[in-house]
C-alpha cells in the first residue's frame, strides 16, 4: 500500500499478556504505534464480566502501561465473541450489553469508545 507516493508499511505484534513478558513490551512502544487490546467480555461459563473486573483483571494495567509508554496514543479495545452470545442470550442483547460494557471501561478509562 502507498501513501502519498511512500510505501506504507503495516506490521502486527502479538505480544503476551502474562506478567512474565511485559518487560519485552516497551521497546516496541512508540507514537507510531496503534495499541489494540483484545479482551473477553465473557468467562468460560458463560457469565459478563463486570467493567470493574475488566478494569482490574486486565484493562487498567495495560491503559496504565500504554499511557506511561505512549501518552499521546489512541488505544482501539477490541471485545472478542461479539457474535456468540452465552447460552440463553440473544445477540442482540449480547451485543447491547457488551456495548454498555465497553462504554464504561472506556469512562472509568478515560478513553473515547466508539
Amino acid at each position: 500500500i502507498e501513501w502519498g507516493g511512500f510505501p506504507l508499511v503495516f506490521e502486527t505484534w502479538d505480544f503476551g499478556g502474562q506478567a512474565a513478558y511485559r518487560t519485552l513490551h516497551s521497546p516496541f512502544l512508540s507514537g507510531r504505534c496503534l495499541p489494540i487490546l483484545v479482551f473477553r467480555s465473557t468467562l468460560e461459563d458463560g457469565q459478563y464480566l463486570s467493567a470493574e473486573q475488566l478494569m482490574a483483571d486486565f484493562l487498567r494495567l495495560w491503559l496504565q502501561m500504554l499511557h506511561a509508554h505512549i501518552p499521546s496514543s489512541q488505544v482501539v479495545l477490541v471485545c472478542t465473541r461479539w457474535c456468540s452470545p452465552p447460552a440463553g442470550v440473544a445477540v442482540e442483547e449480547h451485543q447491547a450489553r457488551v456495548s454498555a460494557l465497553a462504554e464504561e471501561v472506556g469512562r472509568r478509562a478515560g478513553v473515547l469508545v466508539e
